[in-house]
């Protein structure tokens, strides 16, 4: 599938709240946010945004309204936070039909949009990690899961996959036994300066 215009692009945007869970990420992770929205308007992409799910305030509601048959007692709220943000928008993709590109809030875009030649469900918008993971559930997966494209039948792939076996970190699912990925060329790279883990990581 050749993709020429910019996908649908969607921004998790941390929470900004006097929540006191989370108002330390808040001093600290706001400039790297800042500086995202900086490089996306130099490299001309338009975006929305979206905000991200507060780990800390979800509660059974939120895995009945969706259908979940298990939880992961293993993750810790942040961790659970960051999976339900990335779940609503493979939702999305899957609504619209249409494949879309996720960023968490601490990448910056280094190359304008092109047209882009997809072959997997997945595609790694960033630079390949060379550090490989194994998980008897997922298969091979890599770390980091900041900048991506989905298509439709992916988000369909992972939303049924966590639904039925709960929860599980964002780049541990996208692993080789539950869904195909691959890497393009890097249109985004993780901010080295973001040191501060966001509450939705925690």
């Amino acid at each position: 599938m050749k993709i020429i215009n910019q996908p649908e692009t969607f921004v998790i945007r941390l929470p900004d709240n006097n929540n006191p869970t989370t108002i330390f990420h808040n001093k600290n992770s706001f400039p790297y946010y800042n500086s995202m929205l900086e490089s996306l308007g130099q490299y001309k992409y338009n975006y929305n945004v979206f905000p991200a799910v507060e780990g800390w305030l979800l509660d059974s509601n939120f895995w009945i309204k969706h259908q979940f048959q298990t939880l992961n007692k293993n993750m810790t709220k942040g961790e659970i936070g960051c999976f339900a943000s990335h779940f609503l928008l493979w939702q999305q993709a899957l609504s619209i039909n249409e494949p879309i590109i996720i960023l968490e809030h601490d990448v910056l875009a280094v190359k304008e949009w092109e047209p882009l030649e997809i072959t997997t469900n997945i595609t790694k918008l960033n630079t390949r990690n060379i550090t490989t993971k194994k998980s008897k559930l997922c298969g091979i997966w890599h770390t980091g899961a900041y900048s991506y494209l989905i298509t439709p039948t992916g988000a369909k792939i992972l939303i049924n996959f966590s639904k039925l076996h709960g929860p599980i970190p964002v780049d541990k699912i996208i692993g080789s036994k539950v869904i195909d990925w691959s890497y393009t060329v890097p249109f985004f790279i993780l901010n080295k300066k973001s040191l501060i883990q966001s509450s939705t990581r925690k």
